[in-house]
Parts: C-alpha cells; structure tokens; sequence
C-alpha cells in the first residue's frame, strides 16, 4: 500500500499562495425595504436578498415601514400590494417616493389584474407578479443599481 507522507502535504500546501479574496460575482451593494404582511414571505424575501449582498430591513405594514425608513434610507422597496386593513403597496410606494425620491419601488401582487397594474405604475412604481421571480427581480436591481 501506497501512503502519502504527511510532511509532503504540508509542503504543497505552504508552497501554494493564497488567493486574495475576491469580490462575489453579482453582489448588490444597496439598502431595500422589504414590506409584506406574511411573515413568512417577508422572511423568505430577505434572505433571497441578503444572500445578494444587499442590506435589507423588513416590515409588515406601512407605520412599520416608514418608521424604519427613517434611520435606513432605503434606496428601494419592494412592496405587497395587498397589506392589512385595507392598505396598499402602491399608496405605500407614494409614501415612501415622498420621503426619498431618488428610492426606485417595486410592487408586487399575486393580483395579476389590469387595476393593480395599474395603480401600481399611476404610482410610480414598477410592478411586478407573484410568484416572486428571483432572476428578474435581480436583472431590475442590477440596470438601476449598477455601477458606471
């Protein structure tokens, strides 16, 4: 039998340079707000982004939402339409654009109905259908956000 010697192991691992960290391809360098009222979705969605590189706060509903948009200053949000008690993404958008107008919002809805289209662009937003589409929400993040 055949047995690599330990000595030699360490040798070619020593002798290797180590590479310099690299960037990760693809990281998004940017704050977004992440409102839902299932929090469930809501958890899901941050992690989808986080693991973006991008730095995320969440919330629930609209007060929540504002109230840490303060200390944040979100540079996009990605918004339920339908929220509690009657509460829409696209008002919420409004809002938002109100307080920080260079911010670029996203509404998204399962509601895939010409009415929530277009309040959600009559808004200022851009809309965007449930189930999430990961790469297209990317590919919008990456036009608006990219360096250059």
């Amino acid at each position: 039998m055949h047995h690599e010697s330990p000595r030699v192991a360490a040798v070619v691992a020593t002798q290797l340079p180590e590479p310099p960290p690299e960037p990760v391809e693809g990281q998004l360098a940017l704050r977004l707000l992440v409102v839902d009222n299932e929090a469930g979705v809501l958890h899901a969605t941050r992690q989808l982004l986080e693991g973006w590189g991008v730095e995320v706060r969440g919330a629930t509903g609209p007060d929540e939402a504002l109230a840490l948009a303060e200390g944040f200053a979100p540079q996009a949000w990605l918004l339920d339409y339908h929220l509690d008690d009657g509460a829409t993404g696209a008002e919420l958008h409004r809002r938002l654009a109100a307080r920080f107008p260079a911010g670029f919002g996203l509404v998204l809805s399962a509601d895939h109905g010409e009415a929530v289209r277009a309040a959600v662009l009559a808004a200022g937003a851009q809309p965007l259908t449930k189930p999430l589409r990961p790469l297209r929400l990317r590919s919008l993040l990456q036009r608006r956000f990219s360096a250059g």
